[in-house]
């Protein structure tokens, strides 16, 4: 019998049939069980693959913009440059590389995925935050092998977590790849409130890509603040030497942080294993216990978003000045977007020349920061340094100039 046909009920006319396809696949027998009931409204029919039927429901998690918490998860953001030896932010934007205690040359960097980078090519991914040793390290009580992602308070505290229940959740996921595999840890804390931490363990089964997805629930006593500050902090740790780990970390389960017994006492396997590597990319963070797919946004949209905590002045800029001095400049920069707090200045190959009616100086000096208006897409510095009256002087109209292989660059990373 290849159909099924059903009568309509209820005195009308016509039939209802279920008819087999002409063949299966590999002419195989599909046996399918249906679902032991009939659903609720708006659900659909769907199979385990091995079929058995059941109703599920259609999710808007998939569908909903901006549901990753992370700030360039997918790596594909490096404004201050693609390869450091440095600790800390000089690569990837919003990843903070902690690099100590290892004896050998790290080397962090934007690395360029190809199509040989099998499962997280095909997903989109074509940037990895990246670590490579120059050559077999060795552990100590104070080696440091992580990287750290932190995002500000109000974001978790208005994200729709309820953070303090045990029946709410988040979901974190990421795509991993390691030279040499072992047992790797997630660390969790936050900054509000008595600091807090749940530590997830992980271990790649083969030197290969793979994608790692871990459900945390809220507890009793985690605490977010509705401000622009340090909230979540999310650490990747491939080695953590005696200094930082110990008993007392809070491994499955939420406990009051310990920053000398992060995590479990780790293995050197990694760290000893030669010129060892290792890569993620596709780090995404979302309210709800299912992880979906990752959400891919522009190159603009990242890079916006990064400059809240990052973002430069290139290249040859002019600015209209008063002189507050007759050796100190006042002028306003427009910025990309408002920074998150009050920024730390720095410059390379900047070099100033100031313009008065009468005169022109120069200054080699660091701006600094005038009272820091929140919210705003402008701030005003301050530059010293001017010979007196050498093309500033005081409370009159000047021209400030950024020479063209100048970099003003202003940071306000958590």
């Amino acid at each position: 019998m290849s159909t099924i046909k059903l009568t309509a009920t209820g005195g009308g006319g016509g039939t209802v049939s279920l008819k087999a396809p002409a063949a299966t696949t590999s002419n195989a027998a599909l046996e399918l069980t249906l679902p032991v009931d009939d659903g609720t409204s708006d659900q659909y029919l769907k199979t385990d693959g091995s079929g058995v039927l059941s109703f599920g429901t259609v999710s808007t998690q998939d569908t909903l913009s901006f549901r990753n918490l992370i700030v360039n998860g997918a790596c594909n953001i490096a404004q201050r440059g693609t390869t450091s030896t440095s600790s800390g932010y000089y690569t990837v934007d919003r990843m903070n590389w902690g690099l100590s205690g290892h004896s050998v040359t790290v080397t962090q960097s934007q690395h360029a995925l190809t199509n040989s980078d099998t499962g997280p090519w095909e997903k989109g991914f074509r940037n990895s935050a990246h670590i490579a040793l120059s050559a077999a390290g060795t552990m100590a009580a104070n080696t440091t092998m992580s990287c750290f992602h932190k995002i500000e308070a109000q974001d978790i505290a208005n994200s729709g977590w309820d953070y303090t229940s045990a029946s709410s959740y988040i979901t974190l996921s990421f795509w991993f790849k390691v030279s040499t595999a072992q047992t790797f840890y997630l660390l969790l804390f936050t900054s509000d409130g008595t600091a807090k931490s749940i530590v997830k363990a992980f271990t790649p089964g083969n030197t290969n890509w793979n994608k790692f997805t871990f459900t945390i629930p809220g507890a009793s006593g985690v605490q977010f603040d509705n401000n622009a500050d340090a909230g979540l902090n999310i650490g990747i740790v491939t080695t953590y030497g005696t200094d930082k780990t110990g008993s007392g970390n809070n491994l499955d389960s939420w406990g009051n942080y310990n920053s000398s017994e992060r995590v479990p006492d780790m293995a050197s396997t990694w760290l000893v294993a030669g010129a060892s590597t290792y890569e993620f990319t596709g780090l995404q963070l979302e309210v709800g216990n299912v992880g979906t797919e990752f959400e891919h946004k522009s190159y603009q949209d990242d890079f916006l978003r990064c400059c809240r905590y990052y973002q430069e002045l290139a290249g040859h800029a002019q600015f209209i000045a008063r002189g507050a001095s007759n050796t100190i400049a006042e002028f306003t920069v427009p910025l990309i977007v408002p920074l998150r707090a009050s920024p730390t200045v720095s410059k390379t190959n900047s070099y100033y020349r100031g313009y008065d009616p009468s005169s022109a100086g120069n200054s080699s000096n660091t701006p600094t920061v005038g009272s820091f208006m929140v919210n705003k897409p402008y701030m005003r510095l301050f530059l010293d340094g001017f010979s007196d009256s050498a093309g500033i002087e005081d409370d009159k109209c000047a021209t400030i100039q950024q020479w063209s292989d100048g970099v003003t660059k202003f940071e306000a990373e958590l």
